[in-house]
This record gives C-alpha cells, structure tokens and sequence, in this order.
C-alpha cells in the first residue's frame, strides 16, 4: 500500500506541476514517476522497493479476488 501511495504522490505531484504551469504536457504517468524515481539519489534501491511493494500488492488483490464472496441478495 506503501509503493503505491508513493507513485501515486509523484503523479499527483506531477499533475500540480501542469496545473500551475499551464502546460498539459507535464502530467506525467507511472511510467515518468518510476524514471523519477531511478534518477534520484539511492535510485535503483528506492525504485526496487517501490516495485517489490507493487508486486506484492498485486499478489494481495489476486488473493483478496479468489477468495471474495459476492452475496446477491438476501
């Protein structure tokens, strides 16, 4: 949950950063949050945690859909 907040952070910040400037093409996705990221100091570390923290996200929300009810009705 941690990973993805973060990159989720980064895109909001880069949505904020169009917005004040005026320039639609500074809005940037997961794929430019993850290039920020690698050019950051201790890049590589940050942007394989961030990753790991993703992929175990996804493992969690394949579980949590195997095993979800759906109750129709009462």
């Amino acid at each position: 949950m941690v990973a993805r907040g973060i990159v989720f952070c980064i895109i909001g910040w880069f949505l904020i950063q169009a917005a004040t400037q005026s320039d639609a093409s500074q809005a940037g996705g997961l794929g430019e949050a993850l290039q920020t990221l690698a050019q950051q100091p201790y890049g590589p570390w940050l942007l394989g945690l961030v990753a790991l923290g993703l992929v175990a996200y996804g493992g969690y929300m394949v579980i949590q859909a195997r095993y979800s009810r759906i109750v129709i009705g009462r």
